[in-house]
């Protein structure tokens, strides 16, 4: 965990090097994410580069609905913007709203067609 921590610290204007570390983050240490993104915005102030963060694995698979884990990465986000705080972060809250957003859009869209799967 230290070592990840001081990787950020020394890496965080590497943008291909933050791409790296948090694709890393969401698969092995989901539960530990939202600490590593907070301890990237000690350093990260640039909303630009924020965005290039990785917030969620790249891909995933699912059994059954998709809405779990939609739902799951929208607490994340909520949890996330609680956590950012600050007017230097007025854009990166602004950017997380968006994703937000787009995922709540996606969550009724899958729940629309799942009803309708149920008719045919």
């Amino acid at each position: 965990m230290s070592w990840i921590e001081s990787y950020i610290e020394n890496n965080y204007m590497e943008d291909n090097k933050m791409k790296t570390i948090f694709t890393i983050i969401n698969i092995a240490f989901e539960k530990q994410k939202l600490s590593f993104i907070l301890k990237a915005l000690n350093y990260i102030k640039d909303a630009k580069k924020f965005k290039k963060i990785p917030l969620f694995p790249l891909s995933y698979s699912f059994s059954g609905s998709e809405i779990p884990i939609i739902d799951e990465r929208i607490e994340f986000i909520e949890n996330l913007i609680d956590q950012v705080k600050g007017i230097e972060f007025i854009e990166h809250r602004a950017y997380l709203k968006e994703k937000k957003l787009y995922l709540e859009k996606r969550r009724s869209e899958i729940e629309k067609k799942e009803f309708l799967s149920e008719f045919n």
